[in-house]
């Protein structure tokens, strides 16, 4: 049977990439310049009997990507397992899908190619490529490629480039939003934002721009160390108080759950993520997982006078506090959010003078605390591809354990 698989057509920018490709490849690009069509074309060994994998920082990372090669290879596929999100194909390549939240995915395995995807998001990037990926190429003497929009200067991605600049088999490409000649100049040119001083955004200038721009020129949490303040020695103690501090995102909704260890201690533990969920759908969640704690709950005070409800007309805190069946005393809100700004102060105050620990498996959390950030009116940026779902929610439960931190009524 003759089949074939027609890869997409490159266009000359990612033709400029693959012709001038070297073993380890480095491409920091803009948004919608094209990478996911690159990574179809990039597993092309597996047409020839080879395994190829790809790396994302999580799971949801790689599901269009698994989408899109699930078609592309549709009439060559022997086997496809969508719980393990591997293909294997009639000319005995293989395709793995892994996430990078656990570093010892992909250990034992061997590949021709590696691609590393979203890689500057990647909170065990650095781990998952020196301990795990690096060692799958040595019999094949494979290649990898890391491709990514730049998420500022502290992660891995970016510190590739330095380590590496006078290594021959590395080889490093930038490409923005607008070498993609597929997408509207205009359409670019509109999404441009400047600071007070008449200068590009760091946002504009990071995601379109493919630029170094850190973020964390401006971070919010400008104290957090990811060695300090993460880790994984600890779990949840049924002796001690369970606090709950409550985001009311229209989707998805979302809890960060933690413990007052002591008068300077505060670690986080676990993290709910309900989409497609309402209130009512998180207080069934945490009444069947955490019966057995005693609750203390805190989180977004503008939930006290908005509707959580479509039957009647119950605040978010009115069917939190009946659902939970907590005391006043159980129920820690300020009378209203603090402002960005004071915010930002509080959070960072703790973080340098008492003990928060976020535990390793709070990776959504960790990404957020790396990666927010505000504009130059000091208020936290929030932009549909980095939502800080959780952010919200470890902002609230810093400001209810340690108000004494600064005299904020």
């Amino acid at each position: 049977m003759n089949v074939d698989i027609v890869l997409p057509e490159p266009h000359p920018k990612q033709q400029e990439i693959l012709d001038n490709r070297k073993r380890f490849n480095h491409l920091q690009c803009g948004r919608r310049f094209g990478k996911t069509e690159l990574i179809k074309e990039l597993t092309d060994p597996v047409i020839d009997g080879y395994p190829v994998a790809i790396f994302c920082p999580i799971e949801r990372d790689f599901l269009k990507i698994w989408e899109e090669l699930c078609a592309l290879y549709r009439d060559i596929i022997r086997k496809k397992n969508e719980t393990y999100h591997t293909l294997e194909l009639i000319t005995g390549g293989v395709i793995h899908m892994w996430s990078m939240k656990a570093v010892d995915n992909g250990r034992g395995e061997k590949y021709k190619r590696v691609i590393l995807d979203e890689f500057a998001k990647a909170i065990y990037g650095k781990k998952s490529w020196e301990e795990t990926i690096r060692a799958t190429l040595t019999d094949y003497k494979g290649d990898a490629w890391f491709l990514s929009t730049p998420k500022g200067r502290k992660n891995y991605f970016c510190l590739l480039k330095t380590l590496n600049k006078d290594n021959p088999d590395w080889r490093f490409q930038n490409y923005t939003s607008y070498e993609n000649p597929y997408l509207d100049k205009k359409e670019i040119d509109s999404a441009r934002s400047y600071t007070s001083d008449g200068k590009l955004s760091h946002a504009f200038r990071q995601e379109y721009l493919a630029q170094d721009v850190d973020a964390n020129e401006m971070p919010f949490l400008y104290c957090f160390d990811e060695v300090k303040h993460t880790g994984n020695s600890f779990d949840l103690d049924a002796s001690l108080p369970l606090w709950l501090s409550f985001d009311f995102n229209v989707m998805p909704q979302t809890c960060v759950l933690g413990q007052r260890i002591d008068n300077d201690t505060l670690k986080i533990r676990k993290l709910i993520r309900l989409d497609n969920a309402s209130i009512y759908d998180m207080c069934n969640h945490i009444k069947i997982k955490y019966a057995k704690y005693y609750w203390m709950s805190t989180g977004d005070a503008t939930g006290k006078n908005r509707s959580g409800t479509t039957r009647g007309n119950l605040s978010y805190w009115s069917i939190i506090k009946k659902e939970l069946s907590l005391s006043d005393q159980q129920i820690k809100l300020r009378g209203k959010n603090l402002d960005h700004t004071t915010s930002q102060v509080i959070c960072n105050s703790v973080l340098e003078h008492k003990d928060v620990v976020i535990h390793d498996e709070c990776s959504e959390l960790i990404d957020d605390c790396l990666f927010a950030s505000v504009d130059e009116h000091g208020k936290l940026i929030k932009t549909p591809d980095r939502g800080l779902h959780f952010f919200d929610g470890l902002r609230y439960i810093i400001g209810a354990n340690f108000p004494e931190i600064l005299k904020i009524k």
